[in-house]
């Protein structure tokens, strides 16, 4: 990874590759995440989010790099036998490595080994700079406190579909209680990043909110409980769900590392303004909160 950028956030990012590095060329596994978050003083509730947006690319993916480009060397040395190179950078066989091998670089341990021209590309190839701050237009980002409020949530996992039928069956326990009019938002938590886990493995959980003091007794399967709100820094996103993931990277890579604040140790909360099933994509309101101490 370049370490020339010279962004304040760059001496974490370090930290981080230094301490993956180290592991690898001593034979062991890299830390996990929470190690790592204490190594870049990161927040580890919010680590996995931090290091996509202010990398470019997921930790798994900076892990797989850093373990190729280890192997790189070690194929250079003369004598290398493809499984021990494979077994002393932590792949479980051979096979694995190879794939990983064909996946990233399109080519083979053994024309690796054998190629001193087919090395240099693969490192080139292996080299990704820190992900450019300021990249896309400024932010309109306040800082506001939301309100507590207490809510009936539902785990999802899947697509979006999946959350559709989990607000769906909130309305619908809401409809038979006699509760839609108290309703006052409609809320949400992704748990993985959909640009980088399957869509059919995301975990969210789908929330509807009513005034704090309302009696709630949710339906099997359904859960009540409280946001206890706090500061949040706050972006509007208009358009399809799809670019929020990119809005929250320019939330943390943009705007987080110098506005002097502190992460909150609560989920990134995203608020849904509008019905997908009554309003346009183009048009559709979601307001992305970033939870500050």
């Amino acid at each position: 990874m370049n370490t020339t950028d010279t962004s304040p956030i760059n001496p974490r990012l370090q930290r981080v590759l230094d301490r993956i590095t180290a592991a690898l060329a001593h034979g062991e596994a890299p830390p996990e995440l929470d190690a790592l978050a204490r190594e870049a003083h990161f927040s580890p509730f919010h680590f996995h989010r931090l290091w996509r947006a202010l990398t470019g690319e997921p930790i798994g993916a900076t892990v797989a790099r850093l373990r190729l480009r280890r192997a790189l060397g070690l194929l250079a040395q003369p004598g290398a036998r493809i499984t021990d190179v494979a077994l002393a950078v932590g792949f479980e066989s051979s096979q694995s490595f190879a794939r990983l091998v064909r996946q990233h670089l399109d080519t083979t341990p053994g024309a690796l080994r054998d190629d001193a021209g087919a090395r240099d590309v693969a490192a080139r190839q292996l080299e990704r700079p820190l992900r450019a701050t300021a990249s896309n237009p400024p932010l309109a980002v306040s800082v506001v406190s939301v309100a507590p409020f207490d809510a009936v949530l539902v785990s999802a996992t899947g697509d979006n579909e999946a959350l559709v039928e989990a607000y769906g069956a909130l309305f619908a326990w809401a409809a038979e209680a006699g509760l839609v009019e108290s309703i006052i938002g409609l809320w949400g938590i992704e748990h993985d990043d959909r640009r980088d886990v399957p869509g059919e493995a995301c975990r969210a959980e789908a929330i509807i909110a009513f005034p704090p003091g309302t009696p709630l007794a949710p339906a099997s399967g359904l859960r009540a409980g409280m946001e206890a709100g706090g500061r949040y820094a706050r972006v509007r996103v208009v358009g399809p769900y799809d670019r929020l993931e990119p809005a929250l990277d320019g939330l943390l890579a943009d705007w987080w590392p110098t506005s002097g604040h502190v992460l909150g140790e609560r989920p990134i909360l995203f608020q849904y303004l509008d019905d997908p099933e009554t309003t346009p994509a183009e048009v559709l309101r979601t307001d992305i909160h970033l939870p500050l101490a």
